[in-house]
Protein backbone atom coordinates (compact mmCIF):
# COMPACT_ATOMS: atom_id res chain seq x y z
CA UNK A 1 0.00 0.00 0.00
CA UNK A 2 1.64 3.12 -1.02
CA UNK A 3 2.20 5.73 1.54
CA UNK A 4 -0.78 8.12 0.24
CA UNK A 5 -3.82 5.71 0.68
CA UNK A 6 -2.02 4.80 3.97
CA UNK A 7 -2.63 8.40 5.27
CA UNK A 8 -6.24 8.68 3.62
CA UNK A 9 -6.98 5.02 5.18
CA UNK A 10 -5.32 6.67 9.26
CA UNK A 11 -7.66 9.84 8.38
CA UNK A 12 -10.78 7.96 7.59
CA UNK A 13 -9.98 6.12 10.76
CA UNK A 14 -9.59 9.17 13.07
CA UNK A 15 -12.84 10.67 11.74
CA UNK A 16 -15.06 7.82 12.56
CA UNK A 17 -13.32 7.13 15.69
CA UNK A 18 -14.32 10.76 16.87
CA UNK A 19 -18.08 10.39 15.36
CA UNK A 20 -18.45 7.46 17.49
CA UNK A 21 -16.07 6.97 20.05
CA UNK A 22 -15.30 3.67 21.72
CA UNK A 23 -17.99 0.88 21.21
CA UNK A 24 -20.50 1.39 24.38
CA UNK A 25 -21.88 -1.31 26.68
CA UNK A 26 -25.57 -0.35 26.66
CA UNK A 27 -27.20 0.17 30.20
CA UNK A 28 -30.33 1.96 32.17
CA UNK A 29 -31.52 2.69 35.01
CA UNK A 30 -34.36 0.18 34.53
CA UNK A 31 -32.20 -2.85 34.53
CA UNK A 32 -33.33 -4.29 38.49
CA UNK A 33 -37.06 -3.43 38.05
CA UNK A 34 -36.81 -5.19 34.96
CA UNK A 35 -35.12 -8.26 36.33
CA UNK A 36 -37.20 -8.09 39.51
CA UNK A 37 -40.96 -7.47 38.58
CA UNK A 38 -43.29 -10.16 37.34
CA UNK A 39 -43.09 -8.77 33.48
CA UNK A 40 -44.80 -11.53 30.74
CA UNK A 41 -41.47 -10.41 28.59
CA UNK A 42 -42.28 -13.38 26.35
CA UNK A 43 -44.91 -11.72 25.01
CA UNK A 44 -43.19 -9.01 23.84
CA UNK A 45 -41.42 -8.56 20.38
CA UNK A 46 -38.90 -5.60 19.55
CA UNK A 47 -37.47 -5.03 15.78
CA UNK A 48 -34.45 -3.58 15.73
CA UNK A 49 -33.84 -1.96 12.40
CA UNK A 50 -31.14 -0.62 11.24
CA UNK A 51 -30.52 1.98 8.74
CA UNK A 52 -29.21 1.10 5.18
CA UNK A 53 -27.33 4.10 5.07
CA UNK A 54 -25.31 2.76 8.02
CA UNK A 55 -23.68 -0.20 6.19
CA UNK A 56 -20.80 -0.05 8.80
CA UNK A 57 -23.16 -0.92 11.77
CA UNK A 58 -21.67 2.60 13.70
CA UNK A 59 -25.21 2.78 15.54
CA UNK A 60 -24.12 -0.59 16.92
CA UNK A 61 -28.19 -1.12 16.91
CA UNK A 62 -27.07 -5.20 16.89
CA UNK A 63 -25.64 -4.02 20.48
CA UNK A 64 -29.05 -3.31 21.46
CA UNK A 65 -30.56 -6.26 20.28
CA UNK A 66 -27.90 -8.59 22.37
CA UNK A 67 -28.77 -6.22 25.53
CA UNK A 68 -32.84 -6.61 25.33
CA UNK A 69 -31.98 -10.06 25.10
CA UNK A 70 -29.42 -10.38 28.33
CA UNK A 71 -32.60 -8.50 30.21
CA UNK A 72 -34.45 -11.24 29.96
CA UNK A 73 -36.21 -9.93 26.39
CA UNK A 74 -35.88 -13.56 24.37
CA UNK A 75 -37.82 -11.90 21.48
CA UNK A 76 -35.35 -9.41 19.99
CA UNK A 77 -34.64 -9.39 16.20
CA UNK A 78 -32.00 -7.58 14.27
CA UNK A 79 -32.87 -6.38 11.03
CA UNK A 80 -29.50 -5.07 8.55
CA UNK A 81 -30.56 -3.77 5.73
CA UNK A 82 -28.13 -3.42 3.05
CA UNK A 83 -27.77 -0.38 0.88
CA UNK A 84 -27.00 -2.73 -2.15
CA UNK A 85 -30.26 -1.12 -4.20
CA UNK A 86 -33.98 -0.90 -4.28
CA UNK A 87 -35.13 -4.42 -5.00
CA UNK A 88 -32.93 -5.92 -2.01
CA UNK A 89 -33.90 -2.96 0.49
CA UNK A 90 -37.64 -3.87 -0.70
CA UNK A 91 -36.80 -7.56 0.11
CA UNK A 92 -36.43 -6.59 3.41
CA UNK A 93 -39.17 -4.48 4.02
CA UNK A 94 -41.23 -7.90 2.91
CA UNK A 95 -39.63 -10.47 5.24
CA UNK A 96 -40.08 -7.90 7.81
CA UNK A 97 -43.75 -7.22 7.68
CA UNK A 98 -44.19 -11.57 6.76
CA UNK A 99 -42.54 -12.16 10.19
CA UNK A 100 -44.84 -9.80 11.91
CA UNK A 101 -47.64 -11.25 10.34
CA UNK A 102 -46.44 -14.91 11.58
CA UNK A 103 -46.39 -13.47 15.09
CA UNK A 104 -49.30 -12.08 15.18
CA UNK A 105 -51.09 -15.14 13.50
CA UNK A 106 -49.46 -17.27 16.17
CA UNK A 107 -50.35 -15.15 18.88
CA UNK A 108 -52.82 -11.94 18.56
CA UNK A 109 -51.97 -10.96 21.60
CA UNK A 110 -48.41 -10.22 21.58
CA UNK A 111 -46.99 -6.75 21.71
CA UNK A 112 -45.08 -6.20 18.92
CA UNK A 113 -42.66 -2.89 19.09
CA UNK A 114 -40.88 -1.48 15.75
CA UNK A 115 -37.47 0.72 16.74
CA UNK A 116 -36.20 2.34 13.90
CA UNK A 117 -33.08 4.30 14.09
CA UNK A 118 -32.24 6.90 11.50
CA UNK A 119 -33.37 5.55 7.88
CA UNK A 120 -34.16 1.91 9.69
CA UNK A 121 -37.65 4.63 10.95
CA UNK A 122 -38.85 3.98 6.96
CA UNK A 123 -37.84 0.28 6.91
CA UNK A 124 -40.67 0.42 9.86
CA UNK A 125 -43.40 2.24 8.26
CA UNK A 126 -43.54 0.50 4.80
CA UNK A 127 -43.35 -2.33 6.92
CA UNK A 128 -46.86 -0.34 8.89
CA UNK A 129 -47.99 0.11 5.46
CA UNK A 130 -48.00 -3.23 4.28
CA UNK A 131 -49.50 -4.47 7.57
CA UNK A 132 -52.35 -2.42 7.49
CA UNK A 133 -53.78 -3.85 3.92
CA UNK A 134 -54.17 -6.58 6.11
CA UNK A 135 -55.50 -5.48 9.22
CA UNK A 136 -52.46 -6.03 11.76
CA UNK A 137 -51.49 -3.52 14.26
CA UNK A 138 -48.31 -2.26 15.60
CA UNK A 139 -48.27 -1.40 19.41
CA UNK A 140 -45.71 1.05 19.34
CA UNK A 141 -43.34 2.59 16.79
CA UNK A 142 -39.85 4.14 18.50
CA UNK A 143 -38.11 6.35 15.81
CA UNK A 144 -34.67 7.50 17.23
CA UNK A 145 -33.06 10.68 16.03
CA UNK A 146 -34.94 9.94 12.70
CA UNK A 147 -34.70 13.18 10.31
CA UNK A 148 -36.61 11.26 7.83
CA UNK A 149 -40.09 10.77 9.15
CA UNK A 150 -40.75 14.56 8.97
CA UNK A 151 -40.96 13.57 4.74
CA UNK A 152 -43.42 11.33 5.24
CA UNK A 153 -46.43 12.85 4.63
CA UNK A 154 -48.74 10.55 5.91
CA UNK A 155 -47.92 7.96 8.90
CA UNK A 156 -49.76 4.75 9.22
CA UNK A 157 -52.44 4.70 11.49
CA UNK A 158 -52.36 1.06 12.34
CA UNK A 159 -50.28 1.95 15.29
CA UNK A 160 -51.30 2.54 18.64
CA UNK A 161 -48.23 3.97 20.62
CA UNK A 162 -45.25 6.29 18.80
CA UNK A 163 -42.68 7.21 20.47
CA UNK A 164 -39.74 9.37 19.43
CA UNK A 165 -36.22 9.57 20.66
CA UNK A 166 -34.24 12.58 19.80
CA UNK A 167 -31.51 15.19 20.32
CA UNK A 168 -32.71 17.95 21.90
CA UNK A 169 -30.92 20.46 19.31
CA UNK A 170 -33.32 17.98 16.46
CA UNK A 171 -36.44 19.01 15.54
CA UNK A 172 -38.85 16.52 16.17
CA UNK A 173 -41.72 15.73 13.35
CA UNK A 174 -44.29 17.92 13.90
CA UNK A 175 -46.85 15.63 11.93
CA UNK A 176 -46.92 13.66 14.94
CA UNK A 177 -48.45 16.00 17.57
CA UNK A 178 -49.83 13.00 20.18
CA UNK A 179 -46.35 11.11 19.78
CA UNK A 180 -44.35 10.49 23.29
CA UNK A 181 -40.86 12.32 23.24
CA UNK A 182 -37.71 11.36 24.84
CA UNK A 183 -35.11 14.17 24.31
CA UNK A 184 -31.70 13.09 25.05
CA UNK A 185 -28.70 15.12 25.99
CA UNK A 186 -26.11 13.55 23.56
CA UNK A 187 -24.77 15.48 20.80
CA UNK A 188 -23.62 13.04 18.09
CA UNK A 189 -26.10 11.14 15.60
CA UNK A 190 -23.99 7.85 15.75
CA UNK A 191 -23.99 7.60 19.61
CA UNK A 192 -27.52 7.84 20.41
CA UNK A 193 -28.75 4.11 20.29
CA UNK A 194 -26.43 3.39 22.98
CA UNK A 195 -26.65 6.22 24.97
CA UNK A 196 -27.53 6.13 28.67
CA UNK A 197 -30.98 8.33 27.96
CA UNK A 198 -31.94 6.56 24.84
CA UNK A 199 -31.22 2.62 26.56
CA UNK A 200 -33.76 4.32 29.62
CA UNK A 201 -36.15 5.53 26.66
CA UNK A 202 -36.36 1.61 25.21
CA UNK A 203 -36.24 -0.05 28.11
CA UNK A 204 -39.52 2.15 29.44
CA UNK A 205 -41.56 1.60 26.14
CA UNK A 206 -40.57 -2.28 26.15
CA UNK A 207 -41.03 -2.70 30.01
CA UNK A 208 -45.00 -0.64 29.52
CA UNK A 209 -45.44 -3.29 26.87
CA UNK A 210 -44.34 -6.21 29.12
CA UNK A 211 -46.52 -4.96 32.50
CA UNK A 212 -49.92 -4.85 29.57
Amino acid sequence: MDRSRRFLLAGVATVLSGLTGCAITPESSFEDYAQSQPLNKENVHVFFLESPADFLRLGDIRRLSTYLKDQGFPNAYYYRMTPSGVARMRGSRIELAQHIYQIRAMNPNARILLYGWSAGSLIGIDAMNRLGLTGIRIDTALYVDSTFVRFVPYHPPNVDRIALIYRRQNCVPQQLPHAVIYPIKEFGHLSVPTDKEAVDALMLEVIRLAEL
